[in-house]
C-alpha cells in the first residue's frame, strides 16, 4: 500500500458542532488535499531522479517539494489529520527517495 493511501486512513474529520456540514465529505476533501499533496512531493521526486540535467525541470520540481514540505508542517496539515509531518516527509523520502 502506498503512503498516500495509507495517509487517508488518518484523516480527522471536519467540524462536526454544525449540523449543516456532512461529515464525511470533510473527511474526503481533507483525505484528497493532504493525498494530492504527497502525489505532487512524489513526483516532485521523481522528477528530479528522471530529469538531473534538465536545470529548469530540477528547479521548478525542487520548489514544488519545497512547499508540499511547508504545508506537511503547517498549521493547516495539522487540522486536517493527526499524522507526524517529520514521520510522513521521512517515510515518504525512504521510500521514494528525496
Amino acid at each position: 500500500m502506498s503512503i498516500c493511501r495509507r495517509v487517508r486512513s488518518r484523516i480527522r474529520y471536519g467540524p462536526s458542532d454544525d449540523e449543516n456540514w456532512d461529515e464525511t465529505a470533510w473527511d474526503a476533501l481533507a483525505r484528497a488535499i493532504v493525498a494530492q499533496a504527497c502525489a505532487d512531493w512524489r513526483d516532485a521526486v521523481r522528477t528530479m531522479a528522471r530529469y538531473p540535467d534538465n536545470e529548469q525541470k530540477v528547479f521548478a520540481s525542487r520548489h514544488t517539494k519545497c512547499e508540499c514540505e511547508g504545508f506537511f508542517r503547517s498549521r493547516w496539515f495539522g487540522q486536517l489529520t493527526c499524522i507526524n509531518p517529520k514521520y510522513l516527509i521521512t517515510r515518504m523520502e525512504e521510500v521514494y527517495g528525496g
